[in-house]
């Protein structure tokens, strides 16, 4: 069960945090807030949340695991790029969803994943090459492709509140291609 319980929450968690940002812009569209100020809201939440990531990776685990890109920083990069993918309709992000799934798995082995963990602990080099690969393809959460729980999350908040009629997807087919997505 402890299989379950570690790894269940993540994708839920990010997936959620997709959802929330659509509903949460949408209701401060709803309530008369300027397009400008629900960008400096968002860009703000998401690097505050990628900054506190960072902050408890060195307090909590040390300098040497600042870069360990964990849920936290993997979360605030996801509040950044959703919203700058925020006019894109339910369609496009799925579509995006499933590329960054089917690219994950070759970029990962042309990098070589494997040499950058040791059992369950992720080790890495200070340098730009290792910290970069560690956050896009190789930490403990990387962007590729835990930011599909992301993006399905977006997708399906904007699909049944207050989604777009454009592009649109099938409101009974969305939530089964998500529930296969995660």
């Amino acid at each position: 069960i402890s299989n379950i319980t570690g790894s269940f929450p993540a994708p839920i968690f990010t997936y959620l945090v997709g959802a929330s940002l659509w509903i949460s812009m949408n209701h401060q569209r709803k309530k008369g807030i300027s397009e400008k100020q629900i960008m400096s809201r968002c860009l703000k939440r998401g690097a505050v949340i990628f900054i506190v990531g960072l902050i408890f990776n060195l307090f909590i685990w040390g300098p040497t695991e600042l870069f360990d890109w964990d849920i936290l920083t993997l979360l605030g990069a996801s509040t950044l790029i959703l919203y700058l993918l925020r006019n894109w309709s339910p369609r496009n992000l799925v579509g995006l969803a499933v590329l960054v799934l089917i690219v994950s798995p070759p970029l990962r082995a042309i990098t070589d994943y494997a040499s950058h963990w040791r059992g369950d602990e992720y080790v890495y080099k200070f340098t730009m090459k290792d910290v970069s690969l560690g956050f896009l393809l190789q930490g403990y959460f990387p962007l590729f492709p835990w930011i599909v729980f992301a993006l399905m999350g977006f997708a399906i908040g904007k699909s049944y509140f207050g989604g777009e009629a454009s592009g649109k997807l099938n409101r009974g087919k969305l939530p089964v291609i998500g529930l296969v997505l995660i």
